[in-house]
């Protein structure tokens, strides 16, 4: 276990013990932090395209071919790999259950991905020793499924400290999933690392002239301090000396730090407001019992209409913006769409207009949800300003607008997520076990799992559509009859489907907010 994880964990021990004997925190005690911090780990996600070379470059790391390499992208899965004594293989299914496997039936599991969320190798390996306690993830490639590639990266996106990012020298460029993934990653404030891999197969010339090419690539999206290191699919040392770069403690600090602190002065304020109240005479707490019985009304009030408000806002607005997004999103990307469609190969063509449709929806949703929580909370802030003014004399105006920031830093501590989204969409997520943050983290990244009900609708349909396109069909034919039928009926399609998904995510996150402020006030 880490020093910092030791420390941070004797910490939470020390504060829990201290509030569990004080009368303040009987019915309302602060979050525990003990147990996510003693069960987090420091997640390495290593992500790139199908046949990039990720898991040649581990194995190499491993030197050891343990990883299959061209495994057909439709049955790979997401893989840990820790260091451990004895060596062996988990299967972990999507209701947390666990199968185990010999450690050389990987590609048995592999092809039994439907039945399992991730795998997890144990395996008493040198270089793994060396990089303990990182947990390195071989991720399914950009040419996987959309189902096994979409699973993965809701999962180890928002638990990733850092990223190692492997693109080709033969692709030449980074993709528009590989743009969407690192603009991601930025989001969750993460860090990456980014091998240029296959360097070996090209002069280097070449290879420098990709390197240029993809470094102004990541400049222009914001990356201007990525480095971009060209490697040979043999170089596992270069990958282990990344790796041994890093700084787990520091990692695991900024993990927690801003959590406890926030935690500590809120538990100082408690403290202080409770020490007021005792000191004041009791026909004055009675007074200001009153008063907050009817501020509490009041403000249950300006909530329901508050959420009534926000409702008719983001509902129309919100759908026809995302249906815009979409179509030029579509139109935007036709090129390829008609490359992929004259090739005859309709399910990477399927694939390609499902992946565009999911991350604009998500960055639309996301850009939406963000706008109606900072009205919704700005109702809400405003509105308690009103009502407490007078009743918390030593705090005032201010104490609610402390409130307010407080509510708002929390909907955007994406990166507070340890639990996985599985656990964040479980009935208990919501508990003061820190789920709040997972929750929340979830919903505003608006995870596949909640935009399944429209992607089933298009996989359903999309199909019938494209078996009308062939390789002998004409550049010009295939372009008109995706800008005529294909697109229109896609429109038609998530018109259908999308006012529930955006319903069911709006009504969680009034619910978190609600959620959250109740907490802070009681």
């Amino acid at each position: 276990m880490l020093r910092s994880q030791i420390d941070l964990a004797s910490y939470a021990q020390e504060f829990d013990k201290l509030v569990s004997t004080n009368f303040i925190f009987k019915d309302n005690p602060p979050n525990s932090f003990l147990k996510q911090i003693s069960n987090a780990e420091l997640i390495v996600p290593v992500i790139g395209a199908f046949s990039a070379g990720k898991s040649t470059l581990i194995n190499s790391l491993l030197e050891h071919q343990l990883l299959p390499v061209g495994i057909a992208p439709e049955t790979e899965l997401a893989t840990e790999l820790r260091y451990a004594d004895e060596e062996y293989l988990i299967g972990i299914k999507p209701d947390g259950s666990e199968e185990r496997f010999h450690i050389d039936s990987l590609s048995d599991a592999n092809r039994r991905s439907s039945e399992f969320s991730f795998l997890r190798i144990y395996l008493n390996n040198d270089s793994l020793k060396k990089i303990h306690p990182l947990v390195l993830v071989d991720m399914p490639g950009f040419g996987s499924s959309l189902e096994n590639h979409n699973k993965a990266l809701n999962f180890y996106m928002p638990r990733g400290v850092h990223f190692i990012v492997v693109t080709s020298v033969e692709d030449g460029t980074l993709t528009r999933s590989m743009l969407r993934q690192l603009d991601q990653i930025q989001r969750y404030q993460a860090s990456f690392t980014f091998f240029l891999s296959k360097a070996n197969l090209r002069p280097n010339d070449q290879v420098a002239e990709v390197q240029e090419y993809i470094k102004d690539q990541l400049e222009m999206n914001s990356c201007s301090n990525a480095s971009v290191t060209p490697v040979s699919l043999d170089d596992g040392m270069l990958l282990t000396k990344a790796l041994q770069a890093l700084n787990p403690e520091g990692m695991f600090l900024a993990l927690f730090l801003d959590k406890l602190k926030e935690q500590n002065i809120e538990t100082i304020e408690q403290i202080n407001l409770a020490l007021q109240t005792i000191n004041q005479e009791a026909h004055q707490r009675e007074e200001q019992l009153s008063k907050l019985e009817n501020a509490l009304e009041e403000l249950n009030a300006q909530r329901d209409r508050s959420i009534n408000d926000v409702r008719d806002k983001f509902s129309s607005r919100t759908q026809s913006q995302c249906l815009k997004k979409v179509e030029e999103a579509l139109v935007g990307s036709i090129d390829s769409f008609v490359s992929l469609a004259l090739r005859g190969n309709s399910k990477a063509l399927s694939n390609a207009i499902l992946e565009e449709i999911q991350h604009t929806l998500e960055d639309c949703i996301r850009i939406e949800l963000e706008s109606a929580a900072s009205t919704f909370v700005d109702d809400l802030t405003g509105k308690l300003a009103l009502v407490s003014e007078g009743i918390l004399s030593a705090n005032g105006g201010d104490w609610s607008r402390d409130l307010g920031v407080k509510v708002s830093s929390s909907l955007q501590k994406t990166k507070e997520v340890l639990g996985g989204w599985q656990t964040a969409l479980g009935k208990d997520a919501a508990t003061k076990s820190g789920g709040l943050y997972r929750v929340v983290s979830t919903m505003l990244s608006v995870t596949t799992s909640a935009l399944n009900p429209v992607v089933e609708l298009l996989i359903i349909f999309l199909p019938d559509i494209l078996r009308l396109f062939t390789k002998n069909n004409e550049q010009a034919m295939v372009r008109e009859k995706l800008l005529t039928e294909t697109f229109p009926d896609i429109k038609a399609e998530l018109r259908k489907g999308l006012p529930g998904v955006l319903e069911q995510e709006l009504q969680r996150l009034l619910n978190t907010i609600t959620n959250e402020f109740e907490e802070r006030i009681v």
